[in-house]
């Protein structure tokens, strides 16, 4: 397994977010979404604007919830971005984590998830949506024990999508993952 450095995403992360974005959802979606719902939901999600603007957010929160991880070659190789679930940081939603497709596996997502643990110890869900076909993400949340708590339909540029809700909570404390 990989050894990432975990750290908040800076003004400068844009194209190497979005680079990890177009590789990762070509890999996982692919096969899913037609190719122009791919492409325009990457152009809109994923602009440098867009990135930008998510990025000045989580630099103006009490704590931080957009990550990159880097590793040992100094090549951003995943990230993941998480928001309070009604105001507070009790309850997290994992908005987007993803990794490049030569790094799945290899403990990109794990570090990641135990970066956002470290940094609101006051955590007690994380919940995130996931395609119902997207056996690889579905997989991730299982092996790091998330359930299945809830499920919606969505329309993403006239594609019909179900997402499932995974949800993972804890009483006490909370176990360091393992890759």
């Amino acid at each position: 397994m990989g050894n990432y450095t975990v750290r908040p995403a800076e003004y400068g992360d844009e194209d190497s977010i979005a680079f990890v974005a177009s590789q990762s959802w070509k890999h996982t979606y692919g096969s899913i979404y037609p190719q122009d719902v791919i492409k325009r939901f990457l152009s809109m999600a994923y602009s440098a604007e867009s990135l930008h603007v998510s990025i000045s957010s989580d630099s103006e929160r009490t704590i931080r919830l957009f990550y990159v991880a880097i590793d040992s070659d100094h090549n951003m190789v995943g990230y993941s971005q998480s928001m309070p679930e009604s105001g507070s940081y009790n309850s997290l939603e994992l908005l987007r984590i993803y990794a490049l497709p030569d790094s799945l596996g290899k403990g990109v997502g794990t570090a990641l998830l135990n970066y956002l643990f470290q940094e609101c110890p006051d955590a007690m869900s994380l919940s995130a949506w996931v395609e119902d076909r997207n056996a690889t993400g579905r997989r991730f949340y299982e092996r790091h024990g998330f359930t299945v708590q809830d499920e919606k339909y969505e329309d993403l540029f006239g594609y019909r999508t179900r997402q499932l809700k995974y949800c993972l909570t804890w009483h006490y404390r909370r176990i360091k993952f393992r890759d």
